[in-house]
């Protein structure tokens, strides 16, 4: 209930319950304030907390934050690094962690095996001005509940089967809701089998200017490393707003980052900034940069967008950046199963001499040839002629993929 709806009820009821009904009003208002610190001093507990765990204790025994009473409590964190905050509900929550900025505060697991971060559905937390950091996993929530992330970095770099950023699974069929702002996910693809910066395998998920990149490097196992910014699983929605996701290999890489598939469950692409399997992705500007520039290796592939099961993906107003210096580029693709997806990535690539050499879809990428001639761009001349990416019509033996829009031809090779 709100204040004004609590002032509502408290004119309409009885007189000898105004100074009850106000009691509960100003509750409803008010925050209370403990920190958490690496030498408290003098200060006493339930006002300072040298542990995370004693503040835990305190929180979810103790204080107990109620959303009945619109409750909530804020803990001003100061510099150093803090073993992980756990939450466990679905009760729990309601409670905001302020660090003291992202290069000063940070959640870590001592032993290197645990998130920074671990939430199981609790409700309404918010993380605010602090860094996360992690061997194999830097944020890991399970079921429903929700956070909003402020000014956060997860960093994550370890020696481990598989790396995440960010996870969200629902193995008991809850749906969390996140959401970020101006937070970055910066994960060093060292895993051996599976790296992924944001990993949605469930929920609702919206971030706003930042980024989310992923690194590979000859850290990872030789033939078996994958790198993705992003995965959107099934039961999964995520939407991005002017924000840079990336996914490259770093340089003079020589490890094969190569597809993985999973039978019955994912077709892992090698090097991806976005894998959707039947999940739904937005993204509303920004930048998409997938690059294998620095690879020494030739079996390397980058895809900026992969789709597959069905999944439905929109990617409006946002740039590309697509590197390989060995092999093939492929802005957009869909893999098998096939059936019921969609991709809507629009994009236009700077205009020159010779048009890009990729994979993509039928109308989603154009190109203007700035030296072609009245019939055509095969013979050099002064005309611009748009070309439009169309591989299914243009199947002839001497013919481009690319649809010569200003005279209805294929453009010859």
């Amino acid at each position: 209930m709100t204040l004004r709806n609590t002032l509502r009820t408290c004119w309409l009821g009885v007189v000898g319950a105004v100074a009850a009904c106000s009691n509960a009003a100003l509750a409803q208002t008010a925050l209370d304030v403990t920190h958490l610190r690496t030498d408290c001093g003098t200060v006493a507990e339930p006002d300072c907390f040298e542990t995370t765990d004693a503040l835990e204790l305190w929180l979810w025994t103790t204080r107990v934050p109620s959303p009945s009473m619109g409750d909530e409590v804020t803990v001003e964190v100061g510099p150093g690094t803090f073993d992980p905050f756990t939450c466990s509900g679905p009760t729990n929550g309601f409670v905001t962690l302020r660090g003291s900025g992202r290069l000063h505060t940070s959640f870590r697991d001592g032993a290197g095996t645990g998130p920074g971060i671990s939430v199981t559905d609790c409700a309404e937390l918010h993380f605010e001005d602090l860094r996360v950091e992690g061997t194999t996993s830097g944020i890991h929530w399970s079921e429903g509940g929700g956070a909003v992330f402020d000014d956060v970095d997860v960093v994550i770099s370890g020696d481990t089967a598989a790396t995440e950023g960010f996870a969200a699974s629902c193995a008991e069929g809850g749906v969390p809701n996140t959401v970020w702002f101006g937070s970055r996910i910066l994960l060093e693809a060292t895993g051996k089998f599976l790296n992924i910066a944001f990993a949605a395998y469930c929920g609702s998920h919206a971030f706003h200017n930042g980024e989310i990149r992923v690194l590979g490097s000859d850290a990872t196992r030789p033939g078996r490393s994958q790198a993705l910014g992003i995965l959107v699983a099934a039961s999964a929605s995520v939407e991005v707003f002017a924000s840079v996701i990336r996914s490259q290999i770093g340089t003079a890489t020589g490890t094969w980052f190569r597809p993985l598939p999973v039978p019955g469950y994912l077709n892992y692409p090698g090097l991806a900034g976005v894998l959707s399997s039947g999940g739904e992705f937005t993204m509303h500007g920004g930048i998409i940069n997938t690059s294998a520039a620095g690879s020494t290796n030739p079996n390397n592939h980058p895809i900026s967008i992969v789709g597959d099961d069905g999944a439905t993906i929109r990617v409006l107003g946002a740039a590309f950046t697509l590197l390989n210096s060995q092999s093939p580029r492929t802005r957009l693709q869909i893999a098998e199963p096939s059936e019921g997806t969609s991709i809507e990535a629009p994009f236009q690539w700077p205009a020159g001499t010779d048009p890009p050499e990729i994979a993509s879809l039928d109308g989603q990428d154009l190109f203007v040839e700035t030296d072609c001639a009245p019939g055509g761009c095969a013979q050099s001349g002064e005309e611009a002629h748009l070309l439009i990416y169309n591989p299914s019509g243009c199947t002839g033996a001497t013919d481009s993929d690319w649809l010569d829009a200003n005279t209805g031809d294929c453009r010859s090779d």
